[in-house]
């Protein structure tokens, strides 16, 4: 898997955020948003924005909610760097390459 992750890590790095999670933080419309990107694109990335957290949020705390995130849409984290998180999905079908 540590080989895979890291090709997925190559391919995200020229991508740019599709989704924000902003102040109303993760409601079922953004991770609706965040699973239909993920059905079609498969790798995408997701910009945590700061009112998102709270004003005192601490690395665990983004940490926690890119979790939360990659639960609720049945998806990995590939990497997240600071308030941007890489989310991965395994194909439904194996016919549809990356």
């Amino acid at each position: 898997m540590d080989h895979r992750i890291k090709g997925l890590r190559a391919k995200a790095k020229p991508l740019v955020p599709i989704v924000n999670v902003g102040k109303n933080g993760l409601t079922p419309g953004v991770i609706g948003l965040i699973d239909r990107e993920l059905k079609d694109k498969r790798l995408i990335k997701v910009k945590m924005l700061k009112g998102a957290l709270p004003e005192d949020a601490k690395r665990k705390d983004r940490n926690g909610l890119a979790a939360r995130i990659a639960e609720a849409t049945r998806s990995t984290v590939v990497e997240q760097v600071g308030s941007v998180v890489v989310l991965w999905r395994e194909p439904e079908s194996p016919s549809k390459p990356l």
